[in-house]
C-alpha cells in the first residue's frame, strides 16, 4: 500500500468519526508564551484533562505577571534547580521535564536576544513556522523530542501535528502499519491536503477522537446502519485497501 492509500485510509475514517474537523478553535493558542512552553513539555504522557489542564491554570492564576519566555527564565533562575521550580510553581515532580523546560527558555532566549528589535511573540512564531519536524534534534535536549517539539511549534502558530500516542495509534491502526513518528507528520500534512483543512485541525481532530471516553463513530445517516462502529469502518476500509493492491 502506498502513500495515497494511506492518506485516503486516515482521512476516510476521519471524516467518518469527526465529521465537523473544520475550523477548530483552540484556546491554548491565546496563551502566553510562559505558559505553552510549560505546556508543550508537561502535557506529554501526562492526561491533559485531569492533569495538564489543572495545573496550567493554576500557574496562570497563580503567576499573571509571567508571561513571556524572558519572565519565565527570571522565575526559574529564582530556584535553586528546575525541578524545584516545577515542583512549586506547577505542582509536578518530574527531573526529565524539569530539565526539558529549562533546556526549551535556555534556546528560546536565545533566539529571542539575537531579535531584539523584534517582538518576542513574533520572534517564536516565525521561529515555528520556519524550522523543519526534526529540528529537535539540533536542540539535543533531552525530553524534548519530535512530539514536544511539534507541539511547542503548533502552540506557538505553526500549521503542522505533533505525533504523539494518540495520533500515532489513531494512524497505525487505520491502515494497520506501524510509521515513524516522522512518517506520521507527513502523511498527515497530505490528509490535510486531501481534506481542504489545516494540518491542526487534524490533528485535533484525532485526538479529541483517541482521548475521548467513548469513541462513537459518527457517520451519514444513510450509512449508519451499515457502520454503526469504528470497528466496522475499519474493518471496511481494510477491505478497500486490499482490493486496491
Amino acid at each position: 500500500m502506498g502513500k495515497k492509500e494511506y492518506t485516503v485510509a486516515v482521512a476516510s475514517r476521519l471524516k467518518a468519526v469527526s465529521p465537523d474537523l473544520y475550523d477548530g478553535e483552540y484556546s491554548d493558542e491565546y496563551d502566553p508564551p510562559a505558559v505553552k512552553v510549560i505546556h508543550s513539555v508537561i502535557s506529554q504522557g501526562l492526561n491533559y484533562r485531569t492533569t495538564v489542564y489543572p495545573r496550567l491554570v493554576d500557574f496562570k492564576k497563580n503567576r499573571p505577571d509571567v508571561k513571556s519566555v524572558r519572565q519565565l527564565a527570571d522565575l526559574m533562575t529564582s530556584y535553586t534547580t528546575p525541578l524545584e521550580f516545577l515542583t512549586e510553581e506547577v505542582n509536578l515532580k518530574n527531573k526529565l521535564k524539569a530539565g526539558a523546560i529549562d533546556g526549551l527558555v535556555k534556546y528560546l532566549c536565545g533566539l529571542i536576544e539575537a531579535s531584539p528589535t523584534v517582538p518576542e511573540e513574533e520572534t517564536l512564531k516565525q521561529w515555528a513556522i520556519h524550522v523543519e519536524p526534526d529540528g529537535y534534534k539540533e536542540l539535543n535536549i533531552k525530553g524534548v523530542w519530535i512530539a514536544t517539539f511539534q507541539w511547542l511549534r503548533m502552540l506557538f502558530g505553526a500549521d503542522t501535528s505533533k505525533p504523539d500516542v494518540h495520533i500515532m495509534n489513531f494512524i497505525n491502526d487505520t491502515i494497520d502499519q506501524k510509521l515513524s513518528e516522522s512518517e506520521c507528520v507527513l502523511l498527515i500534512e497530505g490528509v490535510a491536503l486531501h481534506l481542504e483543512v489545516s494540518e491542526r485541525d487534524v490533528d485535533g481532530a484525532i485526538w479529541n477522537f483517541m482521548s475521548s471516553s467513548s469513541r462513537t463513530v459518527r457517520l451519514a445517516p444513510d450509512i449508519a446502519d451499515a457502520f454503526p462502529t469504528d470497528t466496522s469502518v475499519n474493518e471496511a476500509l481494510r477491505s478497500l485497501l486490499k482490493s486496491k493492491k
